[in-house]
């Protein structure tokens, strides 16, 4: 049960019921609640994007009569979506890293995306009070976002779906757990400002962010002169003009990430 973090889980048959989501078991395999558990939204604020359906085992027929949602869905919470860097680092980059994990990435411009939206996490929802209270009005930037940038990975328009809301509908492929998939991930790095020795968040992740990438040029039609099997790597650290969120151990970052990039290019 521990593991439910870094789980990425592939469903079949979901029904979402006036506020619950159902998962429909069958003869081939029996599942708990924990086994199914995923984070829907990265950890940084750890378990509050915990998710599990209830499973159902019995007067499965009664689910039949629900209205059916053809294609393929992925189920997430959102995450600042006032920032335009988080929708993309984590949104819509561990959306297609996990289309990646089940062989799926051709099917990304198809996709159905479905923001699900909970009154206990803020973080993911424009018209929480939350962004409307600070000076300026975030939701409107936050609404505008989700309309536009969506695009970049999807030709359907974001769904939302509030755990309030009083509809009935099933889908039979339903992709879900993003937890460990987003550039935030399990934010003890408070944003590289940390060095956290054996924490596996991002470790080999740069293949997929190149792919996606890559898939978002091409879905545009726009070219690029750089190839996706670097020879050799630069990094680049740059620091806000109001001083914060700059590491305090900046030389020691420095030592080991030239280090790293000179074993890397030789």
């Amino acid at each position: 049960g521990h593991h439910w973090p870094s789980r990425t889980c592939y469903y079949k048959n979901l029904c979402f019921v006036n506020g619950t989501w159902n998962f429909l078991e069958n003869d081939l395999y029996s599942f708990s609640p924990d086994d199914l558990r995923v984070s829907l939204g990265g950890m940084h604020y750890g378990t509050i994007y915990s998710w599990e359906p209830i499973v159902v085992k019995e007067n499965l027929e009664s689910f039949r009569s629900l209205p059916y949602r053809a294609g393929l869905y992925f189920l997430y919470m959102g995450y600042n979506g006032e920032n335009v860097g988080h929708i993309l680092g984590d949104e819509l980059l561990p959306l297609y890293k996990g289309l990646l994990l089940f062989g799926l990435e051709h099917l990304a411009s198809e996709l159905h995306v479905i923001r699900y939206l909970n009154l206990d996490v803020p973080q993911g929802d424009c018209d929480h009070p939350r962004w409307k209270n600070q000076g300026r009005n975030y939701s409107e930037s936050c609404q505008r976002h989700y309309k536009e940038l969506p695009k970049l990975l999807t030709d359907h328009p974001v769904q939302t779906l509030r755990d309030s809301d009083r509809t009935s509908f099933c889908v039979s492929d339903v992709v879900a757990g993003i937890g460990y998939l987003t550039d935030h991930c399990w934010d003890h790095y408070l944003h590289g400002r940390k060095n956290v020795p054996d924490d596996p968040c991002n470790i080999g992740a740069a293949n997929s962010i190149w792919q996606f990438r890559r898939y978002v040029l091409e879905r545009f039609h726009l070219k690029t002169n750089r190839d996706d099997n670097r020879e050799s790597i630069k990094v680049l650290l740059w620091q806000r003009s109001d001083g914060k969120r700059w590491p305090e151990n900046t030389p020691e970052l420095l030592e080991s990430a030239n280090q790293t990039i000179d074993r890397f290019n030789k």
